[in-house]
């Protein structure tokens, strides 16, 4: 018997060790768009996990053999979902999410109204507004907990030397969700570096008291737009958003704020000098009025389409840069929680 609890016990070693460098491959192929997912911050405590679960795993192994040899199923210890997107919210191990122009990670997130405790427990919307480059971006999270929609939304601003926010609001707890509206000066940090601290905050509003905490936090907003990280050519233009969702109803459109960029110096260049042309692919689907670096889409019909912008040198006429943004007009619903990336624990 000895015997063949050692050669179950290397089988399982063995085991355990593949899943955790499958873990490890999974992680590096992840995409970092709009999304939220549990975090693991350091590979050593991912190992710590990994051992800690062979030990474990002998007992429920041997417990579980004639089992496991009838059903001879693997076990999933965890799945990838599409592009784009990641399991969200909470682990123990932390919380992080990121979208286009913000990455947020904290050890302990949590809200607390009036005595009671929200910690972003169920699945996460993220969304940023794009804003202007360097100049105005948002984070907001939206999820439902103790029978409630909840938000966290940060308004952050830059002088284009530094970065800070200058407003934080968290919804009340309330069925009708009114906002709490934490003002002061927070995280204030060069553009391009990260603030790495805890926020610990209280305000008062409406008859209600509210308490942020985000403990072990790694902040950073305006982060570096994805065509200076591997930039393919002189000029390029951010769009901001990776797609636009449009619901199909008389009050719905949507703005978009481009930039032209210099991606040596990842920095704004002056329009002054330029024609920007906005197109859509699908006119039935979807209609776009653009002025300048400026637009608005209307949606017609329910489909997928994109809009292009195209950005020519007033003097030698030549096109410099494009961008095609994927646009989606869904059906309209009731109501409309913030625009984002879904995404599930």
């Amino acid at each position: 018997m000895s015997d063949t609890k050692e050669d179950l016990e290397v089988q399982l070693r063995a085991m355990f060790e593949s899943q955790e460098q499958a873990v490890l491959v999974a992680d590096r192929e992840w995409s970092g768009e709009a999304d939220a997912w549990p975090l693991h911050s350091k590979s050593q405590s991912r190992r710590a996990y990994v051992a800690v679960g062979i030990a474990a795993g002998i007992v429920i192994f041997l417990a579980a053999l004639p089992l496991v040899a009838r059903s001879g199923a693997p076990v999933k210890t965890g799945q990838k979902g599409p592009a784009g997107q990641r399991p969200a919210g909470r682990s123990v191990s932390g919380f992080h999410t990121e979208t286009p122009q913000v990455s947020l990670t904290a050890d302990a997130l949590s809200i607390d109204v009036d005595g009671k405790k929200y910690v972003t427990a169920s699945p996460v919307q993220v969304h940023s507004d794009p804003g202007i480059w360097q100049g105005y971006t948002t984070l907001e999270l939206t999820w439902l907990e103790h029978g409630v929609e909840m938000r966290l939304s940060v308004y952050f601003t830059s002088d284009g030397h530094h970065w800070w926010s200058d407003e934080i609001r968290t919804y009340d707890g309330r069925a009708d969700g009114k906002w709490v509206f934490y003002k002061g000066d927070f995280f204030r940090s060069p553009l391009g570096t990260p603030f790495v601290g805890n926020l610990d905050v209280t305000a008062s509003d409406h008859g209600v008291t509210g308490h942020l905490q985000m403990t072990g936090l790694h902040l950073e907003a305006f982060l570096r737009p994805a065509p200076c990280r591997a930039p393919t050519a002189p000029y390029a233009i951010d769009a901001g958003y990776p797609s636009i969702e449009m619901q199909l109803s008389p009050q719905s459109g949507f703005g978009v704020n481009a930039t032209l960029l210099d991606t040596a110096a990842c920095a704004p260049v002056k329009p002054d000098g330029y024609t920007f042309a906005w197109s859509v692919a699908e006119p039935s689907i979807s209609t776009v009025t653009g002025d300048g670096l400026r637009a608005d889409l209307t949606p017609k019909a329910i489909g997928t389409t994109a809009v292009r912008v195209t950005a020519t040198d007033k003097a030698s006429g030549t096109v410099v840069a494009t961008a095609d943004i994927p646009v989606v007009v869904t059906k309209s619903t009731p109501a409309s929680p913030t625009t984002g990336v879904k995404a599930s624990p």
